[in-house]
């Protein structure tokens, strides 16, 4: 910087320019006797005073300098004993002779600047006895005083305190004893002396001595100037004032002042070295480039008045987690090094090394983050699996995060395990498993042998979404078991899912019991644990028992509501709950659940979902609830949303969109827009479009009621006949689906002439299976079934529309806002999403 000459311009750039000629000049006549200069580190603190310093040499006033170090802070009079000499021609004066008040020039013979370490003894020894015999000063405190005295004289003369929050302890009590004028008697020139603070400021450096600094020196500045660091937007204005940088270019010029973080000095040094080398960056070699930029930041970072061990510790945290960073994986990474995040990322947000927007930290320039990543050494493998570790607490989903932290630390096999999890994640949303892997993960799982099982989870995972869920499970199946118990989850996973949408009351229990054996694995693996749990408690809601699933709920919310302020997964599974509460709720309450969990899913205008396939299950669900709570056009315009969603992606995503378009025939057909017949042939597109081989019930047992209630009741008895086969094949049938197959059939049947009495017994023995449906409808669908009962026991003879609106007439007060879709003569269920398929 000495090289440098400053130019008063540059203190107008920094918006200081009247101020600083005005205390200039109020130090130079002596109306003024201290000024304080305060700002962050590299703004021109010191340059400033410097040259006011030599404005006051110039005029021909005697300027003395001592500055703090940090290192020697405990070192007695340090900050004094250290006065250097310099001259003028180390650093030029803010103005001409001629700004210079003339009460200055008249006062002064000559002009100089002490130098303290050479300076002679002044006073005899009886000058020195009578100075004590007045003061309470040490010997070395004299010394000081009187080596000042000899060179001042009658002179004016400025002492200029640089770094003051550096000053050892008794350097600030000798500046405080100057300052409230107690050796003014003694040293009488002191009372004549001007004095100009340098400091900065506390939030960058906190004081060695700061209860003597803070109480007994600050109070004494009541005129300060306050600096700052240019502007980006000021960066060519500044060199053309200090005749610098003429030739460089924008971007040059950019990515020196974001390296140097608008230090002058660095800035400046970059700029001329750049200028020397030709002035472009890019026509540096690479090693020349790369070396010139870490050197000008290197320079900066070593400039730092107090870069902490707290900053640093930060910011190789942040560069271990990556360009952005949230602040609850900072405090859990450094929550072992007694690290003040808060005011270290306060620190580096005032240093621009890292912007702060709340709850995340974002490095300000791709190079810092480099930087300090290229210097962790050995340190990287352990911040590397620190990270990961907090990742498993924090952010339990993000497997490919910690898979590539772990395999970057050196544990290539526990990363293949969560490459592969994290690939499996994948194939469930619907993309290839390899979907973003670098290719250092592929290789990761290749190496360590999991390439065929990766391939054998995504033929399971298709043949599933394509309803060919036996081959799927003969897939498992050969997987066997011996796996670590991350993959063991996974495959548990896809074989409960299977299970429970067999329709087989018998498989779902063996799922029950399988998923309960993985109740406490969410301690180990939260996103994991936790998805069984789910799972769990979609199985549970099938049993006719509602207390084991009601503290399962209560549970899994208690437990994700105690994450939901770091772990973004969180609040998303709270509100998968709510999407599939119609299994513990009726329809009416379920709603409201429901529509927490769309809006809660719902893009903003304009912006794709940020979980597709959970948004398609919530309209669905949503549109279904509507349905049967009579809101027929709402219903409508969910299912077209859901259906255009759809059509957006691959199946795979969107497995079931046979039952968002079954119930968006439904809703049409109960609002009129379409006839049985149309009704009818617009399902048997649905089928063949979409339908699912191994669970055809709602599609078909849709399509066969339009049939007959367009009067072809020949043509819905036969597929009804079909359906009742095939469930019943189960062996053990869940009894919602075969309640409706069933009581449809034996309708139809009746209502086309079959004998009554035998119509009538196999109507009463389905009323074993509408006592054993486990849902809250159950009540309606029992007074249903009674009110029916009665009709097919009195051989009502009635066509098959009226049959459909017979119990209305019957019981014609509803009993409850969806008896007018639950209650009906041809069951028709509105399908919903219960589970995570």
């Amino acid at each position: 910087m000495t090289s440098v000459q400053s130019h008063p311009q540059i203190w107008e750039l920094l918006g200081q320019g009247e101020r600083v000629n005005r205390v200039t000049q109020s130090l130079l006549s002596g109306e003024l006797q201290q000024a304080l200069i305060v700002g962050p580190p590299g703004c021109g603190k010191s340059w400033l005073a410097r040259s006011i310093a030599a404005t006051f040499v110039k005029g021909g006033g005697v300027a003395l300098r001592g500055a703090g170090d940090e290192a020697e802070a405990n070192r007695r009079l340090y900050a004094f004993q250290c006065v250097r000499a310099e001259t003028s021609g180390l650093m030029g004066p803010l103005a001409e002779a001629g700004f210079i008040v003339a009460n200055v020039l008249t006062k002064v013979a000559t002009g100089g600047l002490l130098d303290a370490q050479t300076a002679r003894p002044a006073f005899s020894a009886e000058a020195a006895r009578r100075k004590r015999s007045v003061l309470f000063l040490n010997a070395d405190e004299q010394a000081v005083l009187s080596d000042i005295e000899q060179n001042v004289f009658e002179k004016p003369a400025l002492l200029v305190a640089d770094n003051i929050h550096w000053w050892d302890k008794d350097s600030l009590s000798l500046l405080k004893a100057i300052l409230d004028r107690r050796v003014d008697k003694a040293y009488p020139y002191t009372n004549q002396m001007r004095i100009l603070a340098v400091t900065t400021e506390s939030a960058f450096q906190k004081p060695v001595w700061i209860e003597t600094y803070e109480r007994s020196i600050l109070p004494f500045f009541s005129e300060t100037i306050q600096l700052d660091y240019l502007e980006t937007a000021l960066i060519r204005d500044s060199l053309l004032a200090l005749a610098v940088g003429h030739t460089l270019a924008q971007p040059e010029l950019e990515t020196m002042f974001t390296l140097s973080g608008g230090h002058l000095s660095i800035f400046t040094n970059g700029c001329a070295y750049l200028e020397r080398q030709g002035g472009v960056l890019t026509d540096l070699a690479p090693e020349d480039k790369q070396a010139f930029l870490d050197t000008l930041f290197m320079e900066r970072v070593r400039r730092i008045p107090d870069f902490s061990q707290d900053a640093k510790a930060v910011l190789d945290a942040a560069a271990v987690i990556g360009a952005v960073s949230r602040r609850d994986e900072l405090d859990c990474l450094l929550r072992n090094q007694n690290t003040s995040v808060d005011e270290a990322i306060d620190a580096c947000r005032r240093l621009e090394f890292l912007d702060d927007h709340g709850d995340r930290v974002e490095f300000r320039h791709d190079f810092i983050k480099r930087f300090f990543a290229t210097r962790l050494g050995a340190r990287e493998a352990d911040l590397r699996r620190a990270f990961a570790e907090c990742l498993r607490q924090l952010s339990p989903g993000e497997y490919m995060r910690r898979a590539d932290n772990l395999s970057r630390s050196g544990d290539r096999k526990f990363a293949a395990e969560l490459f592969v999890v994290a690939a499996i994640e994948s194939l469930r949303s619907g993309k290839p498993p390899l979907y973003l892997m670098s290719e250092a993960a592929i290789a990761v799982v290749t190496d360590v042998g999991y390439t065929a099982l990766l391939a054998d989870f995504e033929s399971a995972y298709r043949a599933f979404s394509e309803g060919r869920s036996a081959e799927a499970l003969i897939i498992l199946e050969g997987l066997g078991a011996a796996y670590p118990t991350r993959i063991l989850a996974e495959i548990e996973f896809l074989r409960s899912q299977i299970d429970l949408n067999s329709r087989s009351t018998q498989r779902r229990q063996q799922a029950i019991s399988r998923l309960k054996a993985w109740s406490d694995y969410r301690e180990t693996e939260v996103e994991q644990g936790v998805r069984l749990l789910v799972l769990l408690r979609s199985a549970l809601i099938l049993e006719f028992d509602k207390a084991p699933v009601r503290h399962l709920d209560q549970d899994l919310t208690h437990f994700l509501s105690t994450r939901i302020y770091f772990d973004p997964d969180a609040e998303r599974i709270i509100h998968s709950l709510d999407r599939s509460a119609e299994g513990l709720f009726l329809s009416d309450i379920a709603m409201r659940r429901i529509e927490r969990a769309e809006k809660f899913h719902r893009p903003l205008a304009g912006m794709p979902p940020l979980d597709p396939a959970e948004y398609f299950r919530c309209l669905n669900n949503l549109a279904s609830s509507k349905l049967s709570n009579n809101d027929v056009s709402l219903s409508i315009d969910l299912c077209q949303q859901a259906l255009a969603l759809s059509d957006q992606f691959s199946e795979s995503v969107f497995p079931r969109r046979d039952l968002t378009a079954t119930i968006y025939t439904l809703a049409r057909f109960r609002r009129g827009d379409i006839n049985a017949m149309e009704a009818a042939q617009e399902q048997l597109s649905v089928t063949r479009n979409y339908g699912n081989f191994d669970d055809p019930y709602y599609p078909e047992n849709h399509r066969a009621v339009y049939l007959c209630l367009d009067g072809r009741l020949d043509n819905g008895i036969e597929i009804l006949e079909t359906l009742l086969a095939k469930i019943l094949g189960l062996g053990d049938p869940e009894p919602s689906p075969h309640y409706f197959v069933a009581s449809n059939l034996w309708s139809a049947r009746f209502l086309n002439g079959a004998d009554p009495c035998e119509c009538l017994e196999a109507w009463q023995a389905l009323k074993s299976i509408v006592d054993r449906i486990p849902y809250e409808t159950r009540s309606l669908l029992q007074r249903r079934h009674g009110i029916l009962n009665d009709a097919i026991a009195d051989r009502r003879v009635m066509s098959p529309t009226a049959w459909d609106t017979y119990p209305f007439e019957a019981n014609p007060v509803p009993m409850h806002p969806c008896w007018t879709e639950v209650g009906r003569g041809f069951r028709i269920p509105d399908p919903q999403f219960w589970s995570l398929y």
